[in-house]
């Protein structure tokens, strides 16, 4: 009997106004970089990236693709915008500013219906925290995205053991990777 009031909590306090409380759809935007800091650019692109990648292996749910969010110009990276060129049901957002030695990363999740929160988080973290606040993020998020207990098995498999050092140095190849020279890209590798 409890087991089934707690299903009927979940889906009444997630429930969306329309299309039966189902959440069809998630843009992922690259994270914020809240004083323009150079060298924050690898994971500003890098963890929204490694997210959109993440979830994308799970069933259930639409993740648009890191050409479609990344490349919007600023001015249409706002959640009302983000419903109409998407027609994205959830946005994923987040800030990063380095603070001393660490950095802080604010994340939200809006609805795009009615821009309501439906989660947010603040995280402390230092380079060899990056891949643990990436699997804090999308364990956080399995309940408010709606999902399934046998899509959560697919997120414990990803939620492999990384070297923290490495990850970061690879999260570094990969943004410079993008790079528009032949020197930047040589760099990357």
């Amino acid at each position: 009997m409890g087991l089934v009031a707690v299903f009927i909590f979940k889906d009444s306090i997630f429930q969306k106004n329309s299309k039966a409380g189902v959440i069809k759809s998630l843009a992922i935007l690259p994270f914020e970089n809240l004083f323009n800091d150079s060298t924050l650019a690898y994971l500003t692109d890098g963890m929204p990236e490694n997210l959109i990648n993440r979830f994308s292996a799970l069933e259930g749910i639409k993740v648009f693709a890191r050409s479609a969010t990344f490349g919007l110009a600023d001015s249409n990276r706002t959640v009302q915008n983000l419903r109409k060129i998407l027609n994205a049901d959830m946005v994923l957002t987040g800030q990063l500013q380095k603070k001393g030695e660490g950095y802080f990363l604010n994340c939200e999740l809006v609805d795009t219906e009615n821009q309501n929160l439906i989660w947010g988080n603040k995280y402390e973290l230092g380079t060899t925290d990056i891949s643990r606040i990436e699997d804090s993020i999308i364990t956080s998020l399995l309940n408010p995205l709606k999902i399934s207990l046998i899509s959560k098995s697919k997120i414990d498999q990803q939620n492999k053991p990384v070297n923290p050092l490495a990850y970061a140095e690879y999260l570094k190849g990969r943004y410079m990777s993008y790079g528009s020279t032949a020197e930047e890209s040589e760099k990357a590798l």
